[in-house]
């Protein structure tokens, strides 16, 4: 059936009549997605917008609470139709208010709102103990999840980052290959999909689900969201920080610290430490994987370990490397903490 949307509706139309004039219901709004219970499955929702008559300067606002609009994206339009996209909120109810103006007779501007137009369904809660999900998603499908690598140059506030973090990407897109049954993951750098300055990683632009390889040191997307963490506006489960000591890895929840100690190709015991990190980001509705290590080659070894299916559990795994040599072979690899 050609699913209906909330029959609480409210429209306006303000026209200028010089002697008679008609018209048909001026304008028609169809959600994409919705299953029979008018109920949206959360994400990017398209919103098309079209009318018996000619459209134009259309507009679509949104709302999460009836009362405050906000300006959907515009994907496309023609004299007839129009689409356009939103995030959605998960659990919410979602109202359409249609702005626009039509070619009949002398012209008509038309504000069409439903209030409560469609529901949307629950966020399903993940931890690492789900992984591949949600990167691959119920029908397995594993083409909405982004992987992104550092880029080799320096861009924004990132250094470049090194090879080694690219075979730990194509570690995890083996991964995530074994369980999808079809469709690929995206592959990019992060510039191609982070917004950013000079100074500052600025937003992600590209819809999806993310995985990111490398710390915020050479990553776009793992300098966004540490930054935010330090913002206070979003806190990680673990992340990187940095004291006159170097950089280390902190657990807020035990307050532990992990720092590397010596380096490779001494000829000494190295101890080297990387984090797996979960983290949803309501603002984007979009789940974030970080595989970072304190060295590259401790993120390639991440990315290595996540492939053997480990039992994995909690919103973040801090791994614990030794290689008794100091020759970039790591000899074993422990679980140092499970952040609930």
């Amino acid at each position: 059936s050609n699913m209906g949307l909330s029959s609480y509706a409210v429209t306006n139309i303000t026209f200028t009549a010089r002697g008679s004039i008609s018209f048909l219901n001026p304008i028609v709004v169809q959600v994409l997605g919705l299953d029979l219970n008018n109920t949206h499955p959360g994400g990017l929702a398209t919103v098309r917008v079209f009318s018996p008559y000619r459209i134009n300067n259309v507009s679509l606002m949104y709302s999460f609470d009836n009362a405050t609009w906000r300006q959907a994206d515009l994907v496309s339009a023609s004299d007839w139709e129009a689409f356009f996209s939103f995030y959605t909120s998960p659990g919410s109810r979602v109202a359409l208010k249609v702005i626009a103006n039509l070619n009949v007779g002398e012209g008509i501007r038309v504000e069409y709102t439903v209030y409560n137009a469609f529901a949307v369904a629950p966020l399903a809660v993940y931890t690492l103990a789900d992984f591949p999900r949600p990167f691959i998603d119920e029908f397995g499908d594993a083409s909405s999840t982004l992987i992104l690598v550092g880029a080799s140059d320096r861009r924004g506030p990132c250094d470049p980052a090194h090879t080694i973090d690219v075979a730990a990407g194509m570690y995890l897109a083996y991964a995530l290959g074994l369980h999808a049954k079809r469709g690929v993951p995206v592959i990019l750098m992060d510039w191609q999909a982070v917004n950013f300055n000079s100074t500052h990683a600025i937003r992600i632009f590209r819809p999806g689900n993310v995985i990111a390889i490398g710390g915020p040191g050479v990553n776009l997307v793992t300098w966004y969201y540490h930054f935010l963490t330090y913002r206070g506006i979003q806190q990680l489960p673990a992340y990187m920080a940095a004291d006159e000591r170097g950089v280390f890895i902190y657990s807020p929840s035990s307050r532990n610290v992990y720092r590397m100690v010596n380096d490779y190709g001494q000829g000494v015991n190295v101890t080297d430490y990387a984090m797996i990190v979960l983290h949803y980001d309501p603002a984007d509705n979009r789940y974030v994987l970080i595989v970072a290590g304190l060295s590259g080659y401790s993120s390639l070894e991440a990315g290595k370990w996540l492939t053997q299916n480990p039992n994995l559990s909690g919103r973040a795994v801090i791994l614990k490397f030794t290689d008794y040599e100091g020759d970039a072979i790591i000899d074993k690899i422990e679980i140092a903490e499970i952040v609930p």
